[in-house]
Order: C-alpha cells, then structure tokens, then sequence
C-alpha cells in the first residue's frame, strides 16, 4: 500500500502490479472510502477485497455501507461476500456497456483520463 501524492492527504493506494487496483481515502478518523474502478481485472480485485474486507472487519464495530447496493453489513461472511460480489458484477456489466471490454488495474482517475475526459 502507498500514497500517491502529498495533494490528498489520508489517501491510499492498496494494488499488486497489474492485478489490481483499490483507492482508499480516510475521510475521517472513522471513515474509510474504497473506490474500485471497474476496469480492474475481476478475479484479483474480488480476491484484494476479501482480503482487505476480513481485516477491516477484525476490528471491532465496523460497518461496510456499499452505496451502489443501498445495504450496510456490520459483520462479513460468506453470505456478504456473495453480495458484494454480485454487486460488483452487476455494476461491470453497466461499465461494459458503456465501455466495452477494457481492462486495466487503475484508478478512476486515471482510466477517465485514458478516456479523455
């Protein structure tokens, strides 16, 4: 994990070469906001977020707000996990739509600017 820049403090980078890419960025001392861009290669940004969901939820009173679903989940299990990856697959098929197949671990910054936006 790395920050990318001293021009947002408190943000994140959580990626593994051309695996994956995760942005995280404290919004507070008690909000963390993970973006996952939807180019990411699907499998090994599914897997990073397991990963990174069972050690967030190690600590205690955590809740995961996914705003695209509108669901809050205050533990993770298998069930959760089923759930967000339908969710994450659902909003692909919406990018893929829009976007075609394109695949790229990246950030949303990023990707737009390949876009030219």
């Amino acid at each position: 994990m790395h920050t990318p820049g001293e021009e947002e403090p408190g943000h994140y980078v959580y990626k593994k070469d051309n695996d994956y890419w995760v942005d995280l960025k404290f919004q507070d001392e008690y909000s963390l906001t993970i973006r996952v861009t939807l180019c990411n290669p699907t499998d090994p940004v599914l897997g990073a977020l397991d990963t990174l969901f069972l050690f967030l939820f190690g600590f205690k009173d955590g809740v995961l707000n996914d705003l695209k679903a509108k669901k809050s989940y205050n533990h993770y299990s298998d069930e959760v996990k089923k759930d967000i990856i339908y969710s994450f697959v659902k909003q692909k098929d919406v990018f893929r739509g829009m976007y075609g197949e394109y695949t790229a671990a990246i950030s949303s910054d990023e990707f737009y600017k390949r876009q030219g936006f």
